[in-house]
């Protein structure tokens, strides 16, 4: 992103980029240039909470990889909060679904964006589907669980009731586009697991995001 714009661009826009990074915090700027170079669909505000998400966590599950946007900027943030100890599960079959048309293409970006930025070593890639690596996962708590897999009513809630289980007290669930109308089957499916789940508190928002903290042992459960 640049830092200046030619005079002749409107007042506005041109402030618009330092505006952002003051509005993003003391990573601002960081968090603006990742946003504009990594290849994914989130809004800012998302790379942002991203950023964020796993500054504190050792074990991260990753639903839905595309190019790597979310797995490296979890990554970097928690790397730039002094945090060199997370390791992330990415899990994507990289197929066509019923929402995009997903691609061996889509796989080796995601390889090569997680070998640009030095995180090789910290990413076991699963190229699957989730409902099958959950028969493969070893059982250790997680600490962020980011959904962003099947966003269909039933390939949204079952990854809920497969996974929510293994966020240990502490830890967090968020799942992307689940306030978007597009896809109305991932906020049902939240509702009617996560949120109506007693161990897990209150949901919270970031734009298109639902998240919320484990706050005791439980599970969700199918119904």
């Amino acid at each position: 992103m640049p830092t200046t714009a030619p005079a002749s661009t409107p007042l506005a826009k041109r402030l618009r980029p330092n505006y952002l990074r003051v509005r993003l915090g003391a990573h601002g700027s960081e968090i603006c240039r990742l946003h504009n170079t990594l290849e994914g669909l989130l809004a800012i505000q998302e790379t942002r909470f991203l950023y964020h998400l796993a500054k504190d966590a050792k074990t991260v599950v990753e639903i839905g990889s595309f190019r790597g946007k979310s797995c490296v900027l979890m990554l970097e943030g928690a790397k730039a909060h002094g945090n060199t100890d997370v390791r992330i599960t990415c899990i994507d079959p990289h197929e066509p679904t019923h929402f995009g048309a997903f691609k061996d293409e889509d796989h080796d970006a995601f390889e090569n964006t997680v070998r640009a930025h030095g995180f090789s070593d910290r990413v076991d890639h699963k190229r699957m589907y989730s409902h099958d690596a959950v028969g493969e996962w070893h059982g250790s708590p997680i600490d962020v669980l980011w959904v962003d897999g099947d966003h269909s009513y039933e390939g949204a809630k079952a990854d809920f009731v497969d996974w929510a289980s293994f966020v240990s007290p502490g830890g967090v669930i968020a799942a992307h586009d689940t306030y978007r109308e597009r896809f109305p089957g991932v906020l049902e499916a939240w509702n009617e697991t996560i949120g109506a789940d007693d161990s897990f508190g209150e949901t919270q928002r970031c734009r298109t995001i639902a998240w919320a903290i484990r706050t005791s042992n439980g599970g969700v459960t199918s119904s």
